[in-house]
């Protein structure tokens, strides 16, 4: 052992600096595995004594050995045998010195590297930390310089990461059950829910009705299709009768095998998971444990949280929202959203007979996208898009809600396209990273699937298979996508392309390999390590209200996922009866992003109600902005004032429609685009009819409920000029309000000239 002693005064060395070299975390560490853990100095003016210590678990450690480092060089180095420390924890390291002669000991450079070999697997939701504790130098016994650090601070943690990622986890509670639903990373229908009272001992269980439902053969034909890539919905093709033969699967298949493996590869492409609790007691916190199983196996880890269920049965009406069809010159794609969990029905006919229906989501949803192909180019159908609310029977029993108040329905008119257009994007894709995750969102011109492939970019030269690892897909057939790359690695370099398919079967790839639109070698690079800070309200909250409905709109400091709860004031607000309704994007994910538009159904007329504002950034820092603490929710920070309020509700129902205020104008052009931009007076919709002969030849829409509208126009004809008008619908389904008839000309070349700063950036 080093004869030093640290003296009460800084000496030659002070102000020196200690870090880790190599990584801070390993993940999946296997028993056996050998743990080296090297220590750099820097900043050092003359060292020729160092000693390094590491506190550790000898339970699940056993120290190997310290060995010398090359700083500073010539050091005759020994390693200290463990010494208990208490509890189950011991202290190793080792230390040396240079015994002659002159060397370089000033400046940087590893001064050993301690070794401990794993002696058991770190377990679920359990993670090891080896700890240095203690990094000394000196230039003699009286002239030394230590840093000292506390467990957990500086050292190799060592984390079990399971592939198979849970995330999206949304919590919907009843006065007599629990829903809950989430999105994995890889397909699969073994979900299980653990719940109890909080405090209790014994657990009950609830599992996914589609497991429940599927039987093997169902299971295995969607299985089969998926690993093919073969999309489930467009029937029993060439394709899909020769994959499941392969998988052993032969027809002739029984009665209902088609449709039930239509249906079951419906929900595995979404990757989207319910599970339903019932029979529990009203105003009561539970604590839950989440888990799914992929198709192959696979585990996902533990994700667990509590809730309180409601006091009193949940009476709102039931009523839809953001309604939006999307179409191509042979599809369409309907998506809407409830203000409680209902079913999906959604049915196409043409002058009188019925074309086609759309059932899903029988277990319920707060979102709803269905779609339907074989249509006719250029061709108006009529549509029913419906939701009944889903565990309200009893209630519609004993006569405390009505069939018309737990169903929800909106007919219309949609026209498909004239002809195919070719797909692109409508910009450069939005990144949005954390430390071990990124969502990247797009939007297009039409609506479309989307697949990301990514992978690390490696170090040297390397194969193109070697280049994208990974995928993941859509969740809906979509004109506005935000997918999520799950299980990234801290502080690393991503590389990855956007490949889209429309159901018209036009292709499109970002591929930088390729020379197509925003052909380029995209990239991002996730967190070295999260910021601290919370999120804030910096634009807000704004309340428009209605008799029946409110609209919430804010604008946060950095990406955030929001969710508003409110109830009435004095009332339910704060209680367990509270409602809360997240911020969600057309594919049912939570919405990342600084502007938020929520909108709150099902509202009692001439009501005071109270609301306030949950927002999670992406370093996971969730701040609420309310002057108390609610009961349907985990307890959080408390924020100053700026995200609590409160409104009331109309007492004369709305029949106004939407006024425009400005607009509309194009703000941008090029010469096959342009942006059209309005205002409205209160939240509506957004449309744009256009064309070179007539206003109806095509069409540009977005369903998201704006006071401030934005949409690009694409595919545009160079030189030419388009005659254009606006319509605007509200939340309440007053309108269109249509502008008047305005022209616009597209550039006749092509814009080779890059942009230009006109005033310096502003921080």
């Amino acid at each position: 052992m080093l004869l030093v002693t640290t003296p009460a005064f800084p000496g030659t060395n002070a102000g020196f600096t200690a870090s880790v070299e190599g990584p801070a975390q390993i993940t999946n560490p296997q028993v056996g595995d050998e743990i080296g853990i090297g220590i750099r100095v820097a900043g050092t003016v003359e060292v020729r004594q160092v000693r390094v210590l590491c506190r550790y678990q000898t339970e699940f450690f056993e120290f190997v050995g310290a060995f010398a480092g090359d700083h500073p060089a010539g050091m005759l180095f020994f390693a200290e045998s463990p010494v208990d420390d208490g509890g189950g924890f011991a202290i190793a390291g080792g230390g040396g010195a240079v015994l002659q002669g002159a060397s370089e000991t000033s400046g940087a450079g590893v001064v050993t590297t301690v070794t401990f070999r794993v002696l058991q697997e770190v377990g679920e939701e359990e993670e090891r930390f080896l700890s240095i504790v203690s990094v000394l130098v000196a230039t003699s016994s009286d002239d030394v310089d230590e840093l000292t650090f506390a467990d957990g601070v500086m050292g190799v943690r060592l984390v079990r990461r399971f592939v198979n990622r849970i995330f999206n986890v949304d919590v919907k509670r009843r006065h007599d059950g629990v829903t809950l639903t989430w999105q994995s990373r890889f397909a699969g229908i073994d979900d299980t829910l653990r719940y109890r009272i909080s405090g209790a001992s014994e657990w009950q269980t609830a599992v996914s009705p589609l497991a429940q439902s599927a039987a093997a053969e169902v299971r295995l034909g969607a299985l089969l299709l998926l690993d093919a890539g073969i999309d489930a919905a467009e029937g029993e093709t060439a394709a899909f009768t020769a994959a499941l033969v392969d998988g052993g699967l032969g027809p002739p298949y029984s009665a209902g095998f088609v449709d039930s493996v239509t249906a079951l590869g419906r929900d595995l492409r979404t990757r989207r998971h319910l599970v339903a609790a019932e029979g529990l007691a009203p105003d009561t916190r539970y604590e839950f444990e989440i888990r799914s199983v992929t198709l192959q196996g696979e585990p996902s880890g533990l994700q667990s949280g509590t809730f309180r269920t409601r006091a009193a049965p949940d009476l709102r009406p039931a009523m839809g929202s953001d309604f939006d069809a999307q179409t191509t010159a042979t599809s369409v794609t309907s998506n809407w959203f409830t203000n409680r969990p209902a079913d999906t029905s959604f049915r196409v006919s043409f002058q009188g007979v019925e074309l086609g229906e759309v059932s899903l989501n029988e277990g319920g949803s707060l979102f709803h996208l269905a779609a339907l192909a074989g249509l006719e180019p250029g061709t108006a159908y009529d549509f029913i898009a419906t939701s009944r609310l889903v565990g309200i029977d009893d209630l519609i029993a004993q006569g405390l809600m009505t069939e018309e108040e737990a169903t929800a329905s909106d007919t219309g008119i949609f026209r498909t396209r004239l002809q195919r257009q070719p797909l692109r994007l409508l910009g450069p894709p939005a990144v949005v990273v954390s430390v071990e995750s990124a969502v990247v969102n797009f939007r297009l011109n039409q609506i479309a699937e989307a697949r990301i492939d990514y992978g690390v970019v490696p170090v040297g030269d390397v194969g193109e298979e070697a280049l994208y690892l990974f995928a993941e897909t859509s969740r809906g057939i979509l004109n506005a996508h935000s997918i999520t790359l799950s299980d990234l690695e801290p502080s690393t370099r991503y590389r990855y392309r956007i490949t889209l398919a429309t159901p018209d079967g036009d292709v499109l790839t970002t591929d930088f390999r390729q020379n197509e639109q925003w052909s380029r070698d995209h990239m991002l690079t996730t967190s070295a390590a999260a910021d601290t800070l919370p999120p804030l309200i910096i634009v807000g909250p704004a309340v428009d209200t209605r008799d029946i409905l409110a609209v919430v709109r804010f604008v946060t400091d950095v990406d955030t996922r929001a969710t508003v709860f409110f109830g009435t004031l004095n009332g339910t607000y704060g209680t367990a009866d509270e409602f809360e309704v997240p911020d969600q994007t057309r594919d049912g994910n939570l919405r990342l992003a600084q502007e938020h538009n929520i909108t709150i159904g099902g509202l009692q007329r001439a009501t005071p109600y109270e609301f306030g504002i949950v927002a999670t950034a992406t370093n996971g820092r969730t701040a609420s902005f309310e002057r108390n603490v609610a009961a349907g929710k985990p307890t959080l920070v408390l924020q100053p004032r700026g995200g609590a309020g409160s409104f009331t509700t109309s007492n004369v129902p709305d029949t106004q429609f939407p006024v425009i205020l400005t607009g509309p104008t194009v703000s941008s052009k090029t010469h096959d685009t342009a942006i059209v931009e309005w205002t409205t007076d209160e939240p509506a919709n957004s449309e744009v009819r256009f064309g070179l002969d007539t206003v109806d030849d095509d069409f540009a829409s977005a369903g998201e409920k704006r006071t401030a509208h934005k949409l690009m126009l694409a595919n545009l004809d160079h030189g030419m000029t388009y005659s254009y008008l606006v319509a605007s619908t509200d939340a309440v389904g007053n309108g269109a309000t249509e502008s008047g008839t305005a022209v616009f000309t597209t550039d006749p070349e092509i814009d080779l000239t890059a942009p230009v700063f006109t005033s310096a950036p502003e921080v």
